[in-house]
């Protein structure tokens, strides 16, 4: 085990010798350096080091971690979206982003590794040369790794950010089918991956304002020293006496600072102010303790917890997916929006556009509009009034948010442009920022004076699952009273022509019965602020909300925005 300097009264030196040590470790020109995991027997990862007790923590672990996760993407992508974060990062000295690296570091300091070294020693990500790579643009790369694709949509899995150094160093194989290994080493991703979300929290949470400090959860206290006995065996095979001393008395000092918690709000006991939290009288009956801040959480509680109330937990709750903290401030996703191609990322830009859609159900595209305040935009949402015209849109729109498909964003280009709700210089720059090379370099076509890329037909199946779409929402529900999802039957073929000078000709399939004598579009919109928005209550206008008049005569559903914690960085 490495002696370092005290980060709490010399961080620049600790970070200086955590840097050197880390490099070392990870030269892929050098020998692999030791890990007390890899290369062990199958009879090293025991049956009994998974008890109970242990497969609860692992599974929560879990749950906190995509629960942190979802939080921080959601504070990050209102800093790169709305705060100008980037450009202002990249502006400020290097001393002052020294500041807050140091800050987070020494936050960090006391979160040790399930391995045989201190957390940092597995994070080359972390070391100063790659944060500060390009003026602090290596601390925005790394950040930007870790938004989500969907911040209304909690992940079910943790995210590991994979390093096939860290991995060959402590044997993870993707092909290893020993249970108890994969267990134990798929922690170790997790942590690692946990240690540097947490890090990139406690900057811009230091840069916010924010003095924050890590938060540890346990289930129990009282096990402590049984469960470390347990453990002794497998420590001491593996270090030296003295070592393994040290080792399992840091374990014990880091459990007794741990906080009991509530199993469905996360919340922290404080039984100085609020008393005992109730436990869950099944499992406690079987030696695990689940506690409640009242019995109002344990009853939204009840329907994942009952599937393993009082029961033997299973080693496979080590891999299922995990029932995140429900947030209950912002609105479920979107049916109609679908979820990211494989190996596509979605921008900031994109990612704050289809959490405003969200919030509004209806409506088919959202423009935001700069303001004075960069966190009170105006709002312009898009509504197509025509059942073809939504149709086809709504098919273009989520291929584009899918993949960036450049074909579809012609399409959408076209049709925005001939909405007339922002100018042209505002729609360019809006689109740039949400799907970035695609489009710029469709615009590049398009200012060559070059034809855009031809769009290909819609068929009936694309055209018949929109329409189911729009029918859940209760949109156009005259013409999709009686139509049924799926029974496409008879389809008409239709020659949709979009853009200021209708240069762009779409086929689409459509079915008969949803095909009313006309086929035009024509667009509505609707213009609010997002204060105005965060203000009106439900139901009502706001004084910019409008009437959308039409084949669909519906008011403007406003949903009020609630706040969230945007620093929920705990650990188990």
């Amino acid at each position: 085990m490495h002696t370092l300097p005290d980060c709490a009264t010399d961080p620049r030196r600790w970070i200086e010798v955590t840097d050197k040590l880390t490099k070392l470790r990870f030269n892929p020109v050098l020998p692999l350096d030791h890990d007390w995991h890899r290369g062990q027997p199958d009879e090293f990862f025991a049956d009994k080091d998974l008890n109970e007790d242990v497969l609860q923590e692992i599974k929560d672990a879990r749950r906190l971690v995509c629960t942190a996760h979802l939080a921080f993407s959601q504070k990050a992508t209102d800093m790169l979206t709305e705060d100008e974060f980037e450009t202002k990062w990249m502006e400020l000295s290097e001393g002052t982003r020294a500041e807050y690296y140091i800050n987070a570091f020494k936050n960090e300091q006391d979160q040790s590794s399930l391995g045989n070294v201190p957390e940092k020693l597995n994070c080359p990500e972390l070391c100063w040369d790659e944060l500060e790579r390009g003026d602090g643009q290596g601390f925005l790369d790394l950040m930007k790794l870790f938004l989500l694709d969907d911040n209304d949509t909690p992940p079910t899995q943790p995210f590991i950010l994979v390093n096939p150094r860290f991995d060959e160093i402590i044997g993870w194989s993707e092909s290893d089918t020993f249970q108890n290994r994969r267990i134990w080493l798929g922690m170790r991703r997790m942590m690692r991956t946990r240690y540097i979300a947490s890090f990139l929290g406690m900057v811009i949470a230091n840069y916010s304002g924010y003095d924050l400090k890590p938060v540890s959860f346990t289930h129990e206290h009282h096990k402590t020293k049984e469960t470390l006995e347990r453990m002794r065996p497998m420590i001491e095979s593996v270090l030296s006496p003295a070592d393994s001393k040290k080792w399992l008395k840091a374990q014990a000092t880091n459990r007794k600072q741990m906080q009991l918690f509530c199993a469905n709000c996360l919340k922290a006991e404080n039984k100085a102010v609020n008393g005992r939290m109730s436990v869950c009288v099944r499992c406690n009956a079987m030696g695990r303790q689940v506690r409640y801040c009242n019995r109002e959480c344990q009853t939204k509680a009840w329907p994942s917890h009952k599937r393993e109330c009082g029961k033997e937990l299973e080693k496979s709750a080590a891999f299922d997916d995990v029932d995140t903290v429900p947030n209950r401030n912002r609105p479920p996703a979107r049916p109609d929006i679908p979820s990211v191609a494989p190996g596509y990322k979605r921008s900031p830009d994109l990612v704050r556009l289809i959490s405003l859609m969200n919030e509004e159900p209806t409506k088919d595209y959202i423009m935001i509009l700069p303001t004075s305040d960069p966190r009170d935009p105006e709002l312009e949402g898009i509504t197509l009034d025509e059942i073809q015209g939504a149709a086809m849109f709504m098919v273009m729109r989520n291929k584009a948010m899918r993949n960036g498909d450049q074909k579809a964003l012609f399409y959408v280009y076209r049709v925005l442009q001939k909405c007339g709700a922002v100018t042209e210089k505002q729609l360019r720059n809006q689109l740039k920022r949400e799907y970035g090379k695609p489009f710029e370099s469709l615009l590049a076509i398009l200012d060559a004076g070059k034809p855009g890329p031809a769009v290909p037909d819609v068929s009936a199946t694309e055209i018949d699952k929109a329409l189911a779409y729009l029918k859940l929402a209760d949109r156009f529900y005259e013409e999709l009273d009686e139509y049924v999802p799926g029974e496409i039957g008879k389809t008409v073929k239709l020659a949709i022509q979009v853009g200021p000078r209708r240069d762009l000709t779409v086929i689409a399939h459509f079915p008969d019965s949803a095909t009313p004598p006309s086929a035009t579009l024509v667009p509505v919109t609707v213009s609010q602020s997002r204060q105005e928005r965060r203000s009106t209550p439900q139901g009502k206008k706001g004084k910019n909300s409008h009437e959308v008049f039409g084949l669909n005569h519906r008011a403007l559903l406003l949903l009020a925005l609630h706040h969230y914690d945007p620093f929920l960085i705990s650990s188990c």
